[in-house]
């Protein structure tokens, strides 16, 4: 009697067992593939494989955290704050400000310049705030943010709230050779909104347009002549040609998940 009841309470016990096992299993794979799809979805997006980078930069391309009528994605095309419907405090949502033109991170209006799209002969209007680098082919639009020393600690902070500019080179628009540097991938529990804002640069092609605003708000057009990938102990990047040219280099880890090399992308303004 005593070892029929031992026997069915063991029974039981492995049948719970079991049945725990299997609900956290299921859960598990739950996981693994829902991570798969928010990678396949930057797959997508991005062009290229990005294994190695955090899953939940997928979800940036799906939500909008501050319900201001931005997705994370567009948030960080236009700079704003994810975590903020009113990133300026003057009263008014981001995506109305960006709806009627106008500036959701300062006073003022977007400046409006035109571009040529692709296959199609219309030019379209496009708006551009003071400071900012846009690369309409790869969806890039960002704040330029100037370290106040050439240092890494000074560099990183101001990573922390875009593309930096080195203090080294020249201005947008002036002679000489511009040097931005962003990030393409970074750690997980790293602090910023721009940890991945260059990871499609390597996706850039020789002829395309990119548009750079100063301090002033002119906007610029620099064309890609030249890509390539660099060591990232080629000072040498940092050339300004004598202030003879009027030229603006871009620069980021590569491959993309690490930072071994560097990916290089030379442009020239169109005059």
């Amino acid at each position: 009697m005593t070892v029929s009841r031992n026997l069915k309470i063991i029974i039981s016990l492995s049948i719970w067992i079991v049945a725990v096992v299997s609900v956290q299993r299921g859960l598990a794979w739950s996981a693994v593939k829902e991570t798969k799809n928010r990678l396949n979805t930057v797959n997508k997006v991005i062009g290229q494989p990005v294994n190695n980078i955090i899953p939940e930069i997928a979800d940036n391309y799906i939500n909008d955290d501050d319900k201001d009528g931005l997705t994370n994605d567009l948030e960080r095309v236009y700079g704003t704050d994810p975590k903020n419907p009113d990133t300026d405090s003057d009263g008014y949502p981001d995506g109305l400000e960006i709806k009627n033109h106008y500036n959701p991170l300062g006073p003022g209006r977007l400046a409006t310049f035109k571009i040529a799209v692709q296959d199609e002969i219309k030019p379209v209007q496009q708006e551009l705030a003071s400071n900012m680098l846009f690369i309409p082919s790869l969806n890039i639009k960002v704040p330029i943010n100037f370290p106040e020393s050439a240092n890494e600690k000074a560099y990183q902070q101001a990573l922390l709230n875009g593309v930096a500019l080195h203090p080294n080179t020249a201005k947008i628009g002036e002679l000489g050779n511009p040097f931005i540097f962003g990030h393409s991938s970074d750690y997980s529990w790293s602090k910023g909104k721009y940890k991945t804002i260059f990871v499609k640069l390597s996706n850039i092609k020789d002829g395309t347009d990119i548009f750079a605003s100063n301090s002033g708000g002119q906007v610029y057009n620099y064309r890609v002549v030249n890509q390539f990938i660099a060591e990232s102990t080629d000072i040498h990047l940092l050339d300004q040609y004598g202030y003879s040219k009027k030229l603006l280099t871009l620069q980021t880890s590569y491959p993309v998940g690490t930072a071994k090399q560097r990916y290089i992308v030379i442009a020239e303004m169109v005059e």
